[in-house]
């Protein structure tokens, strides 16, 4: 309802209700988050309220009001927090990821790189970032540890799908030359990309 012209005067409102509870949550440490009871619970529901609200945002406007409030008070303490206290938590990991895909999905060119808003760099970077050390950390999945008899889908597959969306996503996003990090001698899209094909390529096909 606040996506309206109407109602997106409180839309910072809306999302301010969303303060205490992130800053109560992520100013615990990472052994803490995965003890307190209730935690864990409270960071997926964070996650998937976050995507929800960024579904919503049809337009710059839109997008650009959401950013400003979560960048940089909460991309860090949220997205640092949750990989560095459920890395092997494949649930909690694969909502975060989500979320991560939804910030680089540039529908309706909502997130834009110009002389006058940073927002598409910013994006980028600071995604592909948390994108680069999960990769790192599996070794492109191949060193992932799989439970024996687990759903190989749920442990695997489906972080394929959803890197390779975030991957297609930030390719097909428009808001961002790439040529600026080559320019600046910034890897940081060199290694999203050599990291997303070597998962790619050490698929294997018999699994699929």
């Amino acid at each position: 309802m606040w996506l309206t012209e109407d109602y997106i005067g409180e839309f910072h409102d809306y999302l301010n209700q969303l303060n205490a509870t992130i800053e109560q949550v992520f100013s615990l440490e990472a052994a803490q988050m995965r003890t307190v009871l209730g935690a864990r619970a409270e960071v997926i529901k964070i996650l998937y309220i976050l995507r929800g609200v960024l579904r919503g945002l049809v337009n710059n406007r839109y997008f650009n009001l959401f950013f400003d409030w979560f960048y940089p008070q909460y991309f860090s303490a949220i997205i640092e927090g949750t990989l560095n206290a459920f890395y092997d938590d494949d649930e909690v990991v694969h909502v975060c990821v989500k979320l991560l895909t939804e910030i680089v999905n540039n529908r309706n060119n909502r997130v834009r790189f110009d002389t006058w808003n940073i927002n598409g760099l910013v994006v980028f970077k600071e995604t592909a970032k948390y994108v680069i050390k999960l990769l790192q950390v599996w070794n492109s999945l191949e060193s992932k540890v799989l439970r024996p008899g687990g759903d190989l889908y749920k442990e695997k597959w489906k972080f394929v799908k959803e890197i390779s969306q975030l991957y297609h996503n930030v390719i097909n996003g428009n808001y961002i030359n790439f040529a600026i990090c080559e320019y600046y001698n910034d890897d940081v899209f060199t290694q999203l990309t050599s990291l997303t094909l070597k998962m790619v390529a050490s698929l294997d096909p018999v699994q699929l």
